[in-house]
């Protein structure tokens, strides 16, 4: 259990009220016991993976979004890509935006 809260980012205190010890317990456990040590280093290391390969999904999922945006003749998307790409400068998007508001609101 304190191994867990320890992965999950809990404080040592934290994680010693949820094992149910004392804090100097795990004090004791990541100090004098190698094993549990190595573990947590283990399961952190695992966890800041999964992290990762959700991120990557999470983005292969947005270019995905974007893309289909482009393919089907989204003005703004399109203006995403090449200011990703560099082909427009920073901030076209933005005004394209703010400019699309406006005569909206003309209207």
């Amino acid at each position: 259990m304190a191994l867990e809260a320890l992965v999950g980012g809990f404080t040592v205190a934290a994680a010693a009220r949820a094992a149910g010890v004392h804090r100097s317990a795990v004090h004791r456990w990541l100090k004098g016991k190698e094993e549990f040590a190595r573990l947590l280093r283990q399961e952190q290391d695992l966890r800041r993976m999964e992290e990762a390969i959700q991120s990557q999904l999470l983005a292969v999922k947005a270019a995905e979004v974007l893309a289909s945006g482009v393919n089907n003749g989204d003005l703004g998307a399109s203006i995403a890509v090449l200011e990703i790409v560099g082909m427009l400068e920073p901030g076209t998007f933005d005004r394209f935006t703010q400019e699309r508001k406006e005569n909206e609101v003309k209207q």
